[in-house]
């Protein structure tokens, strides 16, 4: 009988092992699942946009930037990004960002190790 509480012990602990370890690393269906997202929310992304419908899902990478380029992390998943190039809002007074500015070109989604300032 105490073999088999020892076999049934060594059993559970090799069982939850394995999934917490499953459950750490992440199933590739999480991880496609927030590339798809992204991919998907990148391609929203066009020209006639504006910064503002741009900033709802991605944010500043880290970096320089300035106010007619710049590179956009997805909010989801920092190592995804893209680079825009936009036509400022002739209501602003050219030095900082508006709300308005809108996209003339978009690139592709990449991925890169997010910036730190």
């Amino acid at each position: 009988m105490r073999l088999f509480w020892t076999g049934a012990v060594c059993l559970m602990a090799a069982t939850m092992s394995s999934s917490m370890n499953a459950q750490e690393a992440g199933s590739p269906s999480d991880c496609c699942s927030v590339v798809t997202k992204a991919i998907e929310a990148a391609g929203r992304v066009k020209p006639g946009s504006t910064r503002q419908d741009i900033e709802k899902e991605f944010g500043h990478d880290g970096g320089l930037f300035t106010m007619r380029e710049a590179a956009y992390v997805y909010k989801l998943c920092p190592y995804v990004k893209i680079r825009v190039v936009f036509a400022l809002d002739p209501a602003g007074n050219g030095f900082e960002e508006r709300p308005k500015d809108v996209v003339k070109s978009v690139s592709t989604p990449y991925l890169e190790y997010p910036h730190a300032d």
